[in-house]
């Protein structure tokens, strides 16, 4: 189906849009933040991503894609880069809302320091693997 990436991110944008003015959440007031994370991710992704694409460890289905790309990156993959920042953190500014954080940062920082152990052991474990 052509343009089911495009509708994926579309609809993806679409859902935290609908609610992104809402007082309570402060969505919109936080778009400076947002901007300053996603142009540094993307600074560091975007090269890994043509690289990776250019030799051939992943690729995309032209069957799934409207057409344009650029450096090798669908128009898709591109949005990609802006789209999911923006729903990831609209998730977490709801989840703030609902379930405010009432441990200190360090907790956060625990949590993020796991992730990233498990991460590396599997790195390792499985370093034969792209």
């Amino acid at each position: 189906m052509k343009g089911l990436y495009l509708l994926l991110m579309g609809l993806t944008f679409l859902g935290p849009f609908t609610r992104a003015f809402e007082p309570r959440i402060r969505y919109i007031g936080q778009t400076k933040h947002l901007l300053v994370g996603t142009v540094f991710m993307m600074a560091l992704f975007i090269p890994w991503d043509v690289v990776k694409t250019a030799t051939g460890v992943w690729g995309f289905n032209a069957d799934y894609l409207v057409g344009p790309s650029l450096w090798g990156l669908p128009l898709e993959e591109w949005l990609f880069f802006v789209v999911v920042p923006w729903a990831t953190f609209f998730i977490y500014e709801v989840l703030q809302l609902f379930f405010p954080w009432t441990q200190s940062k360090r907790s956060a920082f625990v949590v993020v320091e796991m992730i990233a152990a498990a991460s590396a052991t599997v790195a390792l474990v499985y370093q034969d693997r792209w």
